[in-house]
């Protein structure tokens, strides 16, 4: 902690509280920088992808300011990045402060990591608005130009997340480890991926829409936060994503599907996300990678979890994984 104190006092930081500090020493905090209310992460920088992540996230947010400038175009509402810096052991990125909280700050360690990120306080769930603004604010995202190049952005600077090919998923591993059958999965996948990854399917992602990346400010309006996970991709993976967390919420599910997921095309693409993001996860978590799938209990938890069985479900039958509980 005194190292980090060191740093926010030599950059003329006032902290007023802290948010968390994680096991890999990410410490973020809220506080007033210049007469500014923000929020700062700070990660040693041995964290590459991290550091990383905070420049591209500057890049990004550069992008969606001078798209919020043309009054013609669908305003994106995001947490606004005013600086990033590195010394010679951190790197931090500083944020605008909103007044407000995010939909799920969930902090016991005794639930799987997922269960964390998917509570959401029982008061929200009563405001529609909140998941229409979530949606609007998808779309104006999706209309966001992918051709970076106008931007004089290269086109690899936004890596996916989840990967375009299986390849490298140990898909063993995850079978042996969930005690299901993946291999209809797969052929799914490579059945439709082609069409998947099509031009006419790519559109502007935060590649990390989870209900904590959701701010609800306190004058009831809704913006996302972190887009260091920012990539061009197809254009149902953030609602595939946000839709896997909101699991314990149907309502809210068969919002964003009712909005996002239409035709057919629509289905088997957002079909193919949740293969792509479920075994995605699940290989990480099963080497070790993840905090929350370490121990053995935690293992026997995820076999028996929701997302195991929209996995199971998702190729087979369309109808079945909307009715999956």
């Amino acid at each position: 902690m005194t190292e980090y104190n060191e740093l926010l006092k030599k950059i003329g930081f006032e902290e007023k509280a802290i948010i968390t500090v994680n096991n890999k020493n990410v410490h973020v905090c809220v506080g007033r920088l210049n007469l500014r209310d923000v929020i700062i992460k700070i990660v040693p920088k041995i964290e590459i992808a991290k550091v990383q992540g905070f420049y591209k996230e500057a890049i990004v947010d550069d992008i969606l300011e001078q798209n919020n400038k043309d009054l013609s175009k669908p305003l994106i509402l995001k947490a606004r990045v005013l600086a990033v810096g590195q010394n010679e052991e951190h790197a931090w990125i500083i944020r605008r402060y909103y007044p407000g909280r995010a939909l799920s700050i969930d902090k016991d360690e005794k639930k799987l990591f997922v269960d964390r990120l998917s509570t959401i306080e029982r008061k929200y769930l009563f405001k529609k608005d909140i998941i229409r603004q979530v949606v609007q604010n998808i779309k104006s995202l999706r209309s966001l130009s992918t051709n970076m190049r106008k931007s004089g952005i290269r086109r690899d600077t936004f890596q996916r997340r989840f990967g375009d090919s299986l390849e490298y998923i140990n898909v063993k591993k995850i079978e042996d480890s969930l005690d299901v059958d993946l291999s209809a999965k797969i052929v799914f996948y490579e059945k439709y991926c082609k069409n998947y990854f099509d031009k006419k399917n790519i559109v502007a992602c935060t590649g990390d829409l989870t209900p904590a990346n959701i701010i609800l400010k306190k004058d009831g309006q809704v913006i996302f936060s972190d887009f260091e996970w920012f990539c061009l991709d197809n254009n149902t993976i953030d609602v595939a994503f946000l839709w896997l967390f909101l699991y314990k919420y149907q309502g809210w599910q068969k919002y964003l599907i009712k909005t996002f997921v239409v035709s057919e095309e629509d289905k088997i693409n957002f079909q193919v996300s949740l293969i792509r993001i479920l075994l995605y996860w699940f290989d990480k978590a099963f080497k070790n990678d993840h905090p929350s799938i370490k121990s053995l209990d935690n293992r026997k938890r995820y076999k028996k979890h929701i997302w195991v069985k929209y996995l199971k479900l998702t190729g087979e039958s369309f109808e079945a994984l909307m009715k999956a509980r």
